[in-house]
């Protein structure tokens, strides 16, 4: 009972907020003096004793969206064969083509690391629609998968491996179409 007091009176959240409470990610239907109920994504109701809630980390998506906005983030890793300026304006393009970012802040990239075969992209972009997040980030992903292929620049995963063709890069003909079937693995001697 003490725990939701002291939570009614922190103010870390509201009736309506999108928030993460631990592993838990929803929007807050009620706070009472022994249980918070968040409503997840998927429409089931969780119920948190106040205990609990006041002993983990709650993120609160809602608080700041409205004013300053929420960064949506995600990375991407690229093969050092394609130039960072290239890369840079395809992630923002991307963001710049989903419904729900804002223009301004413009969409911004941080190079997040240099590995041994790739480079680490993270691109930001801004939203006010705190409630609409997982669907925008996937909105983002489709826009970037589209952007790299139409522009011929492989995504790689962190840990790419694979025995294949490396002559080519694997993309699709058409961003939304179906992927060619992949051919043999052969080596090219080269040319003296």
């Amino acid at each position: 009972m003490i725990a939701g007091i002291v939570l009614t009176y922190s103010r870390s959240f509201a009736i309506g907020d999108r928030v993460r409470i631990g592993e838990h990610l929803g929007d807050v239907v009620s706070l009472g003096y022994f249980a918070t109920k968040l409503r997840s994504p998927r429409n089931e109701e969780i119920t948190l004793p106040n205990g609990q809630v006041a002993a983990q980390p709650i993120v609160n998506f809602t608080r700041l969206a409205g004013k300053a906005g929420l960064v949506l983030h995600t990375q991407v890793t690229i093969g050092y064969g394609a130039e960072w300026k290239t890369v840079h304006g395809l992630l923002i393009e991307a963001a710049g083509r989903v419904e729900g970012v804002e223009r301004e802040p413009e969409p911004w990239v941080f190079q997040r690391s240099l590995n041994d075969y790739h480079i680490t992209y993270e691109i930001c972009c801004v939203t006010r629609e705190s409630h609409q997040q997982l669907l925008l980030y996937s909105r983002l992903h489709e826009e970037i998968q589209d952007a790299f292929a139409r522009a011929g620049v492989e995504i790689l995963s962190p840990a790419y491996s694979s025995l294949r063709d490396a002559n080519a890069p694997v993309l699709p003909d058409e961003p939304k179409g179906p992927r060619a079937e992949p051919g043999g693995f052969r080596i090219r001697p080269r040319d003296a």
